[in-house]
C-alpha cells in the first residue's frame, strides 16, 4: 500500500478530484505528444529536432484548459 501524503485543510474527495484532473491532463498531453511526433514524421524531421511550433485546436474548452495547466 502506497502511503497518502497528508494535506492540511483538504478532504479526501477534494484531493481525489485534483488527482483525477491531473491524470486527465497528463493523458491529454500524451495524446498531443503523439500527434506532434506524427507531424514531425510527416515533415521528415529528425527525431531529435523539435517542431518550431504546434497549434492546438479543439472544440472542448476543458481540453484546452487541461493542456494549458501542464504548459510551463
Amino acid at each position: 500500500m502506497i502511503p497518502k501524503p497528508l494535506f492540511m485543510g483538504t478532504n479526501d474527495t477534494n484531493l481525489e478530484n485534483q488527482v483525477i484532473e491531473v491524470v486527465r491532463s497528463v493523458d491529454r498531453m500524451k495524446n498531443i505528444l503523439i500527434m506532434a511526433r506524427r507531424c514531425r514524421d510527416m515533415k521528415k524531421l529528425g527525431l531529435s529536432q523539435p517542431l518550431k511550433s504546434l497549434h492546438i485546436i479543439h472544440d472542448d474548452p476543458q481540453y484546452l484548459e487541461d493542456v494549458q495547466r501542464l504548459n510551463y
